[in-house]
C-alpha cells in the first residue's frame, strides 16, 4: 500500500502488530512510515474489532483524508473472524447516511500464520488489481481484463484505452521499468 499514491495502510489488529510493521518498514526504507491501527483492546480481541475499525476509518478520513485506505488483517482479527468486506460496507453506509462519501477502501486478508511476507505482498497486489478493475468498470471503461494472477508478481489490467501495471517491489526493481 505504501507504493500507492495517497494511500494510508491500516493494520486491523492490536497496536503491537502495527508497531512491528512500522518498525520493519522504517528500517527498510530508512525513513518514517505512516500507518494506523484498529488498536484492539481485550474486549475487541474477544468480541470482534468492528467498532474499532469503523471508528478508525472515520478518524483517518477526518484527520488525514487519504485517497485510499488499505486495511490489512492481522492474525488476531483473522482468528476472531472479523468480516472486513462487511465492515467496509457498513462504514460506507454510515458515511452515506451522513451525506458524505469515502475514498477507496481496500481490504487484504494477511494473517501471519499463512504464507510469508511475499504472500502478503501478492495478496495486496491482487486486492489493488481487483479494486482498480471494479473502479474502471464503474467509470465506464467496461470490464477490464486482468493478467498475471494468481502469482500477482506483475499484474496487467487492460481496460482498452487504459492499461495499468502493478508490481511487487522486488519485481519492479528486477525489471527496472521507470
Amino acid at each position: 500500500a505504501l507504493g500507492v499514491h495517497g494511500c494510508l495502510p491500516h493494520s486491523h489488529g492490536s497496536q503491537g502488530c502495527c508497531a512491528y510493521h512500522r518498525s520493519a518498514l522504517t528500517r527498510h526504507y530508512k525513513e518514517p512510515v505512516s500507518a494506523s491501527t484498529s488498536s484492539f483492546t481485550e474486549g475487541s480481541s474477544v468480541f470482534g474489532g468492528q467498532a474499532n475499525l469503523l471508528q478508525a476509518i472515520n478518524n483517518i478520513f477526518t484527520v488525514y483524508n487519504p485517497e485510499v485506505i488499505a486495511v490489512h488483517t492481522t492474525c488476531l482479527s483473522e482468528t476472531i473472524g472479523d468480516d472486513l468486506p462487511m465492515i467496509i460496507k457498513q462504514s460506507q453506509a454510515n458515511a452515506a447516511s451522513q451525506g458524505s462519501t469515502q475514498p477507496i477502501l481496500l481490504t487484504v486478508s494477511t494473517p501471519s500464520y499463512r504464507g510469508t511476507h511475499e504472500t502478503g505482498f501478492r495478496l495486496a497486489t491482487l486486492a489493488i488489481a481487483q479494486k482498480l478493475a471494479e473502479r474502471l468498470k464503474q467509470g465506464g471503461f467496461g470490464s477490464a481484463r486482468i493478467e498475471g494472477l494468481p502469482a500477482a508478481d506483475w499484474v496487467l489490467i487492460d481496460a482498452g484505452d487504459v492499461v495499468v501495471h502493478l508490481f511487487r517491489p522486488e519485481v519492479r526493481s528486477f525489471y527496472n521499468l521507470e
